[in-house]
This record gives structure tokens, C-alpha cells and sequence, in this order.
């Protein structure tokens, strides 16, 4: 068991992988795109920490079961503020290019 550790994992497999390394359940973060229905039915049969939650959808979905469940489910809230930042296209592939970056290592 590992009850120091704690786990974010981004799938039903990996969640399973947590649990049977003995991760503790409630230092376990949900934080995929996307869950499909039974993600999050097991992320809630196995009474995790908490789902993060990417859409108004996805925490109706989740609301949904954990109320079919009756359990109550932890959730984040995911705030993307949709901020645009003016990069040069230098400092931008610094930052997003590993290879560029070698290229022109001056701007970095």
C-alpha cells in the first residue's frame, strides 16, 4: 500500500492501476477530458477524492449518477479564461518547440 502517494490519472485504466498500487482513494484526482459514463460511475464506486470537471455537460453526467449512486461526488472546477497572450513566433516555439529551440537558442 502506498498511503503516502496520492495519483491524478486521466482514464478508467489508470485510476485501476492507482487503486492496485494501493494509492489511498481519497488522494486521487480524476482529471480526463471527456469522461464517458462508466469512468465516472467506477472514479465514484471507488470513492475518490474528486472529478475534475471540463464542462457544464460533464457535471450534470456526474451529478446524474452520483445521485442514481446516492453518494456524494468531490469535484474541481476547471476555469479556462480563454486568456490570449501576444508571443512572438520565436518565444512561442521556445516554448512549445523542443527542437526549434536548439535552433535559435538566443531568443530562449
Amino acid at each position: 500500500m502506498l498511503p503516502a502517494c496520492g495519483a491524478d490519472v486521466v482514464s478508467k485504466g489508470e485510476l485501476f492501476r492507482a487503486l492496485l498500487a494501493g494509492v489511498d482513494p481519497q488522494k486521487i484526482v480524476y482529471a480526463g477530458v471527456g469522461k464517458r459514463y462508466d469512468e465516472i460511475r467506477y472514479a465514484l464506486e471507488n470513492r475518490i477524492l474528486m472529478l475534475n470537471v471540463e464542462s457544464a455537460q460533464e457535471l450534470q453526467a456526474i451529478e446524474a449518477i452520483a445521485t442514481e449512486m446516492q453518494v456524494t461526488a468531490g469535484v474541481g472546477i476547471r476555469v479556462n479564461p480563454n486568456i490570449k497572450v501576444a508571443l512572438t513566433y520565436s518565444v512561442y516555439m521556445c516554448i512549445w518547440g523542443r527542437r526549434l529551440r536548439r535552433l535559435n537558442p538566443s531568443v530562449c
